[in-house]
């Protein structure tokens, strides 16, 4: 088992400021009323967080997923990543919806940067065995509500959510190899603690061989 602790995430400001403004939220009345103080907005979000990143790689021995309907391949790595309890403590906590949902957004890029951190790890892993990493799965994300819209954070255009009665059975089996209480994730019935956390599952497929011309 890999474990990674305090690692640092860029702050890309401008996509993130893109992004919340793709959800319409309306941040004058909070005080956000142009650039600088959306890069003091995100930045202070950054100054919570406590990101940490756990991976192991499993090979066809490991079948318990295949009897939940999971079947990542003969070797896969399963990933658990956080934010830490600070930056969901701290947003839990704001007063008014739609900055929450900014904040919430912003975390979820964090979260992002950190699974992409861990899937480059693992895929150095993988090319030095002649593999290439496939789709990710997401066994269990954070969700949070914009009216009754569900919005999950994206971690790749083509990432597979599994439902969360599926995450339920899962989560235990990959638990009890991962042991994410190393980096304060817990789970109860699917949903993880804290909020701001996240378990993946990355097949890891053979190559493509290259035809020559």
């Amino acid at each position: 088992m890999r474990k990674i602790k305090r690692f640092k995430i860029t702050l890309h400001h401008r996509e993130i400021a893109r992004r919340i403004a793709r959800t319409g939220v309306e941040l004058s009345s909070s005080g956000i009323t142009g650039e600088r103080e959306m890069i003091e907005f995100i930045s202070g979000l950054a100054g919570e967080i406590e990101p940490g990143v756990l991976y192991e790689t499993f090979d066809r021995s490991f079948t318990p997923l295949e009897l939940h309907g999971i079947e990542p391949g003969n070797v896969f790595s399963a990933e658990a990543i956080t934010l830490g309890a600070r930056i969901s403590e701290k947003i839990a906590a704001l007063p008014e919806e739609n900055l929450r949902l900014a904040a919430q957004t912003v975390a979820g890029e964090f979260l992002e940067s950190a699974a992409d951190f861990a899937r480059t790890l693992i895929k150095d892993e993988a090319d030095r065995e002649n593999f290439e990493l496939g789709g990710p799965v997401a066994i269990s994300q954070p969700v949070f509500e914009k009216g009754l819209k569900i919005i999950p954070v994206k971690f790749s255009s083509d990432c597979i959510n599994v439902p969360p009665a599926t995450a339920e059975k899962v989560l235990p089996v990959l638990f009890a190899s991962l042991s994410p209480d190393k980096i304060g994730i817990s789970s109860d019935s699917g949903a993880l603690t804290p909020f701001f956390s996240a378990v993946l599952i990355l097949p890891w497929l053979n190559k493509k061989k290259t035809k020559k011309r």
